[in-house]
């Protein structure tokens, strides 16, 4: 979610090219982290036969997404630097040693 309440699927941001506004926080209906680009992005990873049958006219990004989906673009350091940010004096050294050395 970007600072405007934009619900984002993923670290993107979107473009002319890239839509991905899957919602916006606080939503006037339902649950905008299950929105309905959510639930076809979800579907279309879970099985595709099943998404082609449902098939929208405007597809979400994800679908014909080319970013690596095999690993995380967050590691260690990013995962320190939050709680550093977010837990500011919650952590103590030992602590962020533990949480952040896989």
């Amino acid at each position: 979610m970007d600072a405007n309440g934009m619900i984002l699927p993923c670290c993107g941001s979107s473009t002319q090219s890239r839509d991905l506004q899957f919602g916006t926080f606080p939503a006037d209906t339902g649950d905008p982290f299950n929105s309905v680009k959510y639930q076809l992005a979800r579907l279309s990873f879970a099985n595709k036969d099943a998404y082609e049958n449902k098939k929208p006219e405007t597809e979400p990004h994800c679908i014909n997404c080319t970013w690596n989906h095999e690993k995380t673009d967050i590691g260690n350091a990013h995962v320190e630097q939050y709680l550093r940010s977010a837990g500011s004096g919650l952590f103590n050294r030992e602590s962020l040693e533990t949480l952040c050395s896989w």
